[in-house]
């Protein structure tokens, strides 16, 4: 966070083409998956607290064996695309949080 040390993040869902997937999965226990080039997809998910999130452009990037891939929208006017590339302050995170815990 931008005025703080602890990161914010949702854990989405990202389509891919059959053919992505597959090398996906063919990858999927191989740690030099990290050199694989980012796969294309669409953003799977209707994020809360942001105006309509569901099929944002982004890129998939696989990470080492223990972590999940990693979603980089691509660029946009959307505010998420600015949230994920400048960070968002502590009260913002808070703010996204209680709107979860305590919907109206």
């Amino acid at each position: 966070m931008v005025d703080g040390d602890d990161t914010f993040g949702y854990g989405a869902w990202s389509s891919l083409s059959e053919q992505s997937f597959e090398r996906v999965v063919d990858l999927w226990t191989d740690p030099a998956r990290v050199h694989e080039d980012p796969y294309f997809g669409w953003l799977s998910n209707r994020l809360p607290g942001y105006p309509d999130t569901l099929n944002l452009p982004l890129d998939v990037i696989t990470a080492e064996l223990d972590l999940r891939p990693a979603f980089v929208l691509h660029d946009g006017e959307h505010p998420i695309i600015a949230a994920q590339r400048q960070g968002i302050t502590v009260a913002r995170a808070r703010e996204l949080v209680e709107r979860d815990l305590h919907p109206s």
